[in-house]
């Protein structure tokens, strides 16, 4: 039985309230009262997570040129990003990926418009699991708190059985296997310059990739010691790659609640008071998202010529999601 997408999207607006509730609830908000914002790491923060999307648009004009042959001026390629950013924040599905592959589509193919931008997903995919996979090592902390005995333990393990058949279910099913052969063509399709021996290309994708990360991490960071927090960078930012693994999680609209609450769970491990965690973590998300979301709607507000270029992909939004949907072959970036 399949849920409908309205019915899914309110069901996940519902969990993230409830689980926003429960970290709210758990927050002394009277510790608040009296803070203070640093504002040379107020802009500092700002400055990072601008220049982000400015190294992701490259990124993306790099994947277009190397792997489909496509030349999209960077000033296109910088707007189109900053316009997706707004739609992806206005729109529970991540609706500005699909702007950026519509943007294309007309030049190089649905297809490959959504393999470009699936392309720097798995780029990002791979560089938050391996931080967060040294995240959890690193922090004995997180290691001992699962460590639970008597009922407690019972009921973990038979949840995390649970979720080993599921996901093991789903990697055999039909959407499994299409999902197995899109990742397989995604491969396929950034292993052909280096059978060339063409190394340069993948090499500048991932290290702007790399790059793109820490300027990322050190945004949060810069917001965090804007509250006046003195934290470590390097044990932050393993735990905010943590955190993104987390974030990636379907089971809310835009990480709501799951957002909060594994700040709330995570950065006491770097010593930020409790009562900070969820201010700590809007900060940043507001720097990292919203800003860029507020600069992204003034591109699509101003510059006819881009937004005339979106409104013409409007009819083939339903194609987008069919052809990015897992029955489809394509689970999306």
């Amino acid at each position: 039985m399949r849920i409908p997408p309205r019915a899914l999207v309110a069901l996940k607006l519902l969990i993230g309230v409830a689980l926003l509730a429960l970290v709210l609830q758990r927050v002394d908000v009277s510790a608040l009262s009296g803070l203070t914002l640093e504002k040379p790491w107020l802009t500092l923060a700002l400055a990072l997570a601008l220049v982000v999307i400015v190294l992701k648009a490259l990124r993306w004009q790099s994947v277009l040129r190397t792997y489909f042959g496509h030349r999209l001026p960077y000033r296109r390629s910088l707007k189109v990003l900053f316009i997706g950013q707004a739609f992806s924040l206005l729109t529970p599905s991540r609706a500005g990926d699909f702007v950026r592959a519509g943007y294309v589509q007309p030049a190089i193919g649905l297809r490959k418009a959504l393999l470009s931008v699936a392309i720097g997903s798995l780029m990002d995919g791979v560089i938050l699991l391996s931080g967060g996979g040294i995240a959890i090592i690193v922090f004995s902390e997180v290691a001992r708190s699962l460590r639970l005995s008597g009922t407690h333990g019972a009921v973990a393990l038979l949840l995390g059985f649970l979720l080993i058949v599921v996901l093991a279910l789903a990697w055999n099913s039909s959407p499994g296997a299409k999902a197995r052969a899109i990742l397989k063509e995604l491969l396929d399709i950034m292993a052909r310059p280096l059978r060339g021996r063409s190394f340069l290309p993948a090499g500048y994708q991932w290290l702007l990739t790399f790059v793109c990360w820490v300027l990322t991490t050190l945004a949060s960071y810069a917001s965090a010691r804007a509250l006046g927090l003195h934290v470590e960078y390097l044990p932050f930012a393993l735990l905010l790659m943590l955190q993104s693994v987390l974030l990636l999680l379907p089971i809310t609209v835009l990480g709501l609640g799951i957002r909060e609450g594994t700040s709330y769970a995570l950065y006491p491990l770097v010593g930020i008071p409790r009562e900070l965690t969820v201010p700590a973590v809007w900060l940043a998300t507001f720097f990292l998202s919203v800003v860029p979301a507020l600069i992204g709607a003034g591109f699509y507000l101003l510059d006819g010529a881009i937004r005339q270029d979106i409104q013409k992909q409007r009819p083939r939004s339903r194609t987008l999601s069919e052809e990015a949907s897992p029955e489809a072959g394509w689970a999306g970036p």
